[in-house]
């Protein structure tokens, strides 16, 4: 029912809802209807962030799904002002690079890509502990271990094992289920 749904996307936009997080029953085997309630949340909250399901992890698992794209949805606005602060910075100060992110999954990617899916950057600071853990390691002819990152907010373990960090589908932020490939940790305690 389109004009229900305009009427909901009003009142959303009234309230000041920044970010909208989507997510139909089915839409994982045919995000048709996702999309549609897409554009129609583009055309009534035009200054919104608009998170779609189906973009952000095509799971059967409703509830792993929809958590994942609400958490997607609650860090697209700030994460998107400031890669483009970073961006803009890197650009005034004259660096020929073009700038990279890390990923959950230990890789990199541009700033355009982190910027259409954020919660693909969830856990990229520890990842960037297990990827240079286990750099060092290897170059001391050592391929399992723990690596331990503390930083300002968390204090994080990882198996490394056979010099491969463990890859998985199913992690968390805080107590949400996110699912996106993403290095295996565990969050042991505070940082600092």
């Amino acid at each position: 029912n389109e004009e229900a749904a305009r009427v909901a996307l009003r009142h959303l936009r009234d309230a000041g809802v920044e970010s909208i997080a989507i997510c139909f029953l089915n839409a994982y085997a045919n995000p048709v209807h996702e999309q549609r309630m897409g554009a129609l949340a583009d055309e009534e909250c035009p200054d919104v962030e608009i998170s779609l399901s189906s973009d952000v992890v095509r799971e059967f698992r409703e509830y792993e799904r929809m958590s994942t794209t609400a958490v997607n949805a609650y860090v697209a606005g700030p994460l998107k002002r400031h890669l483009d602060d970073l961006e803009a910075n890197v650009s005034n100060e004259g660096v020929p690079a073009t700038p990279a992110i890390m990923r959950s999954n230990g890789g990199v990617m541009t700033f355009a890509a982190a910027k259409r899916l954020p919660v693909t950057m969830t856990h990229s600071g520890p990842m960037g502990g297990i990827i240079g853990g286990t750099a060092i390691a290897a170059a001391c002819g050592i391929s399992d271990i723990i690596t331990l990152d503390m930083g300002g907010t968390s204090a994080d373990v990882s198996l490394v094992a056979g010099g491969q960090p463990v890859l998985t589908t199913r992690g968390t932020v805080g107590r949400h289920p996110v699912l996106l490939p993403m290095l295996d940790l565990v969050t042991i305690g505070a940082g600092g």
